[in-house]
């Protein structure tokens, strides 16, 4: 149970964004875009927990993130309001838990004391380097950040809604990533994405449907920490 809640708290650490802000609506991409999650050196007590997908859902301003694994499901959906919603479904135990924009700030500011959450300002370097994934040209950036280089394959071929970027994991960049490594509790992934599909995306999926149990954000740390 210790290794699937360290797991999930990876999982989490990666949905969650903590930079969250009221937008507008905007007319931008509604669709979905499939990653495939692949690990480096990935100690062999975390093969078969460890997410082995990522789907990004957007539409009319709203974006959900599914990490997919195969025990799990664990999603984060962005609100217009700045609140948020996390969803987990483990071996068919469904729960969920909303959070207002203050939470998150609140969440926001305890990562950063905490040294979970990097705030300072990226350097950001385009280089001539391109490639098509997904169907979409791509061109390299490195991202520096504390020191470590990151390097990120964009495309602006995919309007997004500015939620998107305010919540980006990978800050300073114009675009959606579609190919990176990031590193996070020790361990070393690269998101690729393999599909990009427009539509087909029905409103139940940025919200807490009946199947689901609604918790408060207390409970659902406790259930994660072990009460499952």
């Amino acid at each position: 149970m210790k290794t699937i809640v360290k797991v999930l708290c990876v999982a989490m650490a990666l949905l969650v964004s903590f930079s969250v802000s009221a937008q507008k609506k905007e007319k931008t991409f509604a669709g979905s875009i499939r990653y495939s999650i692949t690990y480096e050196d990935l100690d062999p007590q975390y093969k078969g927990q460890v997410p082995t997908e990522m789907i990004t859902y957007v539409k009319d301003g709203k974006v959900r993130m599914d990490q997919i694994s195969p025990i799990y499901t664990m999603g984060a959906v962005t609100l217009e309001d700045g609140s948020a919603i996390v969803l987990i479904d483990i071996m068919g135990q469904k729960l969920a838990t909303q959070q207002t924009k203050e939470d998150m700030e609140k969440a926001k500011a305890e990562a950063k004391e905490s040294g979970d959450l990097k705030d300072s300002e990226p350097e950001v370097k385009a280089t001539d380097e391109t490639k098509v994934i997904a169907g979409y040209k791509c061109t390299k950036y490195e991202v520096t950040t504390d020191g470590e280089t990151m390097e990120v394959f964009v495309t602006e071929d995919i309007p997004m809604p500015a939620i998107y970027h305010e919540n980006s994991q990978i800050k300073g960049i114009k675009g959606v990533p579609m190919e990176y490594t990031m590193s996070n509790q020790g361990l070393n992934m690269t998101m690729t994405a393999k599909e990009v599909k427009k539509g087909g995306v029905n409103n139940s999926m940025f919200m807490i449907t009946d199947d689901y149990q609604k918790l408060s954000a207390e409970e659902f740390a406790k259930m994660l920490g072990g009460g499952m």
